[in-house]
């Protein structure tokens, strides 16, 4: 077994003190399909709403499908992708919200353009339009860094 200590450099907004003091349920979020799904839902049902339209065929090898794959992770590095995460332990989750983020695995390093750290106005409003359709509280979205062990 190993251990895997990773940094992550987020723009968004810690949500963990709503959750510790009970008025923010990441278990609890109501879906678009009528359900109650977790935090983990909550970014992919977001993901299936903003990101790009997944094909109807059922044949993956089909050229739709290789265009798909490539918009979703164009998507994934776009501004609209918003979503829920944790840092700190595997154990002692501490969430997140955030749309732009760098993470350095163990042994790696990363190089990041300082240009791709100013925010844009979309940048704010994609998280602002996450926190509304979910109810979780907004702020002003800032860069943080955190840790993670797990």
């Amino acid at each position: 077994m190993s251990t895997s200590t990773n940094g992550i450099l987020f723009y968004g907004i810690p949500i963990h003190q709503l959750v510790e003091d009970g008025s923010l349920d990441i278990y609890s979020f109501h879906l678009a399909n009528g359900e109650i799904g977790d935090y983990y839902d909550v970014s992919c049902e977001w993901e299936e709403l903003k990101g790009p339209t997944k094909p109807t065929n059922d044949n993956y090898e089909n050229p739709e499908w290789g265009a798909w794959r490539e918009a979703k992770e164009k998507f994934r590095k776009s501004t609209w992708n918003v979503a829920i995460d944790a840092h700190c332990h595997s154990e002692c989750p501490m969430h997140y919200v955030h749309g732009r983020q760098y993470t350095a695995y163990r042994g790696n390093v990363n190089e990041i353009n300082p240009v791709d750290l100013i925010p844009t106005p979309d940048d704010d409003v994609a998280i602002k339009e996450f926190c509304e359709k979910y109810k979780i509280p907004y702020k002003q979205p800032k860069w943080y860094l955190v840790s993670y062990w797990g």
